[in-house]
């Protein structure tokens, strides 16, 4: 206000133009170049009105032309302090929109990422399962096999033990056989032999026959016992024979002797 006060003595007493911008310098806070530029004008304008009318029409009109140049001042102020935060502002939104952006494109990333991670997990989670379904068929796969195997296992086993009391049943079988033949000979060479003794009298022919008979008879018994423990034993051995996974004796089956059935011969023999 100081200011303007001097500024408008200053035209008041029509002193020179330098005087006028000189007297602003006392002021605490310098006048904008502006406004100083328009109070200049103003000054040159109302130099040529004092030559014209003389300066009484300044008492009235100098205070209003002061406050209008202080009010511009201010206003020129906060328009330049409204100027420089606009300034200020705009670096920041610049500033703010660069880093916007940024965290955009990094938010963009992160969420393809996110996505590829997502596709990658399901796409493993996929292969898991086919695995898993591939890893538990073969597993019932192997179990199968195991399984086979020990029914083959058990096959061979059963097999081998058949073949052993098959060939048991066989060898008992052919002893049986040359012991009945051997019997049978025995029996037919006996009773040729109590027909070929020679003649003596009615009570010794008794005698020898009754001697030839009870021999004959013994042997017939003790015969007929080991027939039965054969017989015996080959029962056993047949119950003992555990239920074959092929047919074997219902193919006719036993091995044959000189051509002809064991069994068979046996029926005949005995």
């Amino acid at each position: 206000m100081d200011n303007y006060m001097q500024a408008g003595r200053c035209l008041q007493s029509s002193d020179d133009h330098e005087d006028a911008i000189s007297s602003t310098d006392d002021g605490s806070q310098p006048i904008s170049q502006s406004v100083q530029d328009l109070a200049n004008d103003i000054y040159k304008e109302f130099e040529s009105l004092i030559k014209l009318y003389g300066n009484g029409f300044l008492h009235n009109l100098m205070p209003l032309v002061i406050r209008a140049l202080e009010n511009l001042d201010s206003l020129h102020s906060e328009n330049s302090d409204l100027h420089l935060k606009s300034l200020v502002l705009s670096d920041d939104h610049r500033l703010l929109s660069g880093e916007y952006e940024k965290e955009k494109k990094l938010r963009k990333a992160a969420e393809n990422r996110l996505f590829r991670l997502e596709d990658d997990l399901e796409e493993e989670r996929r292969q898991h399962e086919e695995k898993t379904v591939s890893y538990d068929a073969n597993i019932r796969i192997l179990e199968n096999r195991v399984k086979s195997l020990n029914e083959q296992k058990q096959e061979a086993e059963m097999k081998g033990e058949y073949q052993r009391l098959h060939d048991l049943y066989t060898n008992l079988l052919r002893v049986y056989l040359e012991y009945v033949e051997r019997v049978r000979s025995m029996f037919i060479k006996n009773k040729l032999d109590s027909h070929c003794l020679p003649d003596c009298s009615y009570s010794g022919d008794n005698a020898c026959f009754e001697v030839g008979l009870a021999t004959q008879t013994s042997d017939h018994n003790t015969g007929v016992d080991q027939l039965n423990r054969l017989g015996n034993m080959l029962n056993s051995e047949t119950k003992r024979l555990s239920e074959p996974c092929f047919d074997e004796l219902s193919q006719g089956d036993l091995p044959e002797d000189d051509g002809h059935d064991i069994k068979s011969k046996l029926l005949q023999l005995l």
